[in-house]
């Protein structure tokens, strides 16, 4: 009976979303979580290295189910429900919220999800509200990018969440992440432009645009910075205490300037070693527009504001995103790379940069995670000092900083702190130090001030001017701009086979649809569409769109497919329900393919795409 219902509910997600079809045939588990069923009773305990817990209250479901859904008004129509366990939440929430339309369940635990296939019908269970939603084996990052799609038309309503208690034991990072990231989702829009997917085509529109300025990647910088003690400086008001100290460390630490922090340091007349900048909002120019651009090197990701670059004057290094997907495929056989992980903001990406460098020591400044006195930033910014925040509105916690003064801070800055302590767990073998000298504590690093680090520990001198200067030579002579043409040329003739094989799957739609208006039957139907299915399994045999397409079309898709309108058995709603869905699927691809193509042609000079950022 489990393996019949597995196979079940598979061919249910088959039909229904091929995009949660693939993550349960082909992905790996995000969580390395072990499953075991409870004896007599349909329930599971969870297992990590740190926690051991049941999935369900071993007592009392229903007081469990009553408590995690006290403060959801009962009139509400939409809920987010953090966990799927064994289904108990949608039982409950198709019973007691009478008006409730839509359910989005986020669940990281692809092993758990598959237990639970084996033992419910997922049809039955799903069919009992409206419409339901299922992110599941996504990082926090990924599930709000999906989350930011799926309720695009909800953000006013600020959808309530409900969390199973299992979630928060097994995942105590991941809400603090979810929110923080979804923010970030958030701030960055582009305007004017031909499609609604803004965010992912302001990243296309930044990527084509800055390969006329590519220069070199930044494997041979990450070699030369090995075994060196590093700075990270960060924009928070606390760097107001130490940042003159900065010029007398010139050779004894790489210093690093994040984000906002370069126009302080260079308000102030301190010039970093490096400069790093992955901002793709139009924001970003305030940074540059007023420094001297020729005193440091630019360390970016092809997400940055693509005006940036051409008005840069030093040298610029390319460093390659885990989330550059249109990157990595134009740099895969051409040249060598190392992959950075991104993160909530520059600061972290900077972090897991300087650890791939295998830096011995990495130092925080400027780090402060909150508001240091009421102030966001340190002086020398674009922003006025006197800034006056009202911290009584929604979004800001209380907490206290390393001298257990009260301060507050936010979700983002709690995504990042999350973020910088993971990524210091994972190298015991570098030494991190705080040397904020204030803000929120940062666990597993030690606490000093720049002044005793200044007297104590970093005290060698290592020529690091020279060496930033080697690898920016070497990498230039390693010709490596020269393969980007080609590369770019090789993208378009994969564009071509992806749209052509797009417009097969539009005409065969199109078919499909006008015999089913003309009376075909559900059977037939049901028949012929598993040749539209095909044409996925087609296109994932193109790299470009396995590596590429898919993955920046994955959110939309993700909004298409975990919308399962299942609640009416009714087979002429299912089959108009499939073909909507393929339809849009096929027209979302036809615009992004041609949103490319346009560019790619801008790319080679043979025209000019006007496009406007907020």
């Amino acid at each position: 009976m489990p393996d019949l219902l597995y196979e079940k509910n598979l061919s249910f997600f088959r039909q229904n979303s091929p995009v949660l079809y693939s993550t349960l045939i082909s992905e790996q588990a995000y969580v390395n979580t072990q499953v075991e069923p409870v004896a007599d009773t349909f329930n599971f305990v969870l297992e990590t290295a740190q926690v051991r817990c049941f999935v369900h209250s071993i007592y009392n479901t229903e007081r469990e189910m009553q408590q995690m859904f006290a403060g959801v008004d009962q009139e509400t129509e939409v809920i987010v429900v953090f966990g799927m366990g064994t289904g108990k939440a949608i039982d409950y929430i198709a019973g007691h919220f009478p008006k409730i339309k839509r359910v989005i369940v986020v669940e990281p635990d692809l092993n758990l999800f598959k237990k639970v296939m084996r033992e419910l019908d997922l049809f039955k269970l799903m069919s009992q509200v409206p419409s339901l939603s299922l992110i599941l084996n996504k990082t926090a990052q990924e599930s709000a990018l999906f989350f930011d799609q799926l309720t695009a038309d909800l953000l006013e309503l600020n959808p309530p969440m409900a969390m199973h208690y299992y979630f928060d034991s097994i995942y105590p990072h991941f809400y603090g992440e979810f929110q923080g990231a979804l923010t970030e989702t958030l701030r960055l829009r582009l305007v004017n432009l031909a499609t609604k997917d803004n965010f992912k085509q302001a990243w296309m529109v930044n990527t084509l645009r800055n390969l006329k300025h590519f220069n070199g990647s930044c494997g041979i910088l990450m070699e030369k910075l090995q075994g060196l003690p590093a700075i990270i400086v960060s924009a928070g008001p606390s760097l107001n205490k130490n940042m003159h100290l900065l010029k007398g460390l010139k050779d004894r630490a790489v210093i690093v300037a994040v984000g906002t922090a370069i126009r302080i340091l260079d308000s102030n007349g301190i010039v970093p070693h490096i400069r790093m900048a992955m901002d793709g909002a139009k924001a970003e120019m305030q940074i540059f527009e007023t420094i001297d651009t020729t005193s440091a090197a630019l360390l970016y990701s092809d997400q940055l504001y693509y005006e940036v670059l051409p008005q840069y004057e030093g040298p610029v290094i390319k460093m390659i995103l885990d989330t550059d997907a249109l990157s990595r495929y134009l740099a895969e056989d051409n040249y060598k790379y190392e992959l950075v992980a991104s993160g909530f903001s520059i600061a972290n990406t900077a972090l897991d940069f300087l650890c791939r460098s295998g830096c011995s020591t990495i130092i925080f400044m400027g780090q402060d995670l909150c508001y240091t006195e009421g102030k966001l930033y340190a002086k020398g910014s674009w922003k006025k000092d006197d800034e006056k925040f009202d911290f009584s509105g929604a979004g800001y916690i209380k907490t206290t900083d390393i001298f257990d003064n009260k301060v507050y801070t936010t979700r983002p800055f709690m995504g990042m702190k999350s973020l910088f302590e993971q990524e210091i767990l994972q190298h015991q073998e570098i030494k991190f130090i705080d040397a904020t000298e204030g803000g929120l504590r940062i666990e597993n690093t030690e606490i000093k001030t720049l002044q005793e680090l200044m007297d104590s520990e970093l005290v060698v001198k290592y020529g690091i001017d020279g060496l930033i200067s080697e690898a920016v030579k070497e990498a230039k002579d390693n010709n490596e701009a020269d393969k980007i043409e080609q590369a770019v040329l090789s993208l378009e003739k994969e564009l071509s086979k992806t749209s052509k094989l797009n417009t097969n799957r539009l005409a065969q739609l199109k078919r499909l649809q006008d015999k089913w208006n003309k009376g075909m039957s559900h059977t037939k139907f049901m028949k012929d569409f598993d040749a539209i299915l095909a044409y996925d399994r087609k296109l994932m045999t193109i790299p470009f769109y396995a590596q590429v397409a898919s993955q920046q079309l994955a959110d939309v898709y993700y909004a298409l497919d975990m919308r399962i309108e299942c609640n009416d058995e009714n087979p002429k709603a299912q089959a108009e329900g499939l073909l909507k869905k393929h339809f849009t699927r096929t027209i979302e691809l036809r615009e992004y393919i041609d949103f490319l193509q346009a560019l790619i042609g801008e790319f080679k000079g043979e025209h000019e795409i006007n496009i406007v950022f907020e």
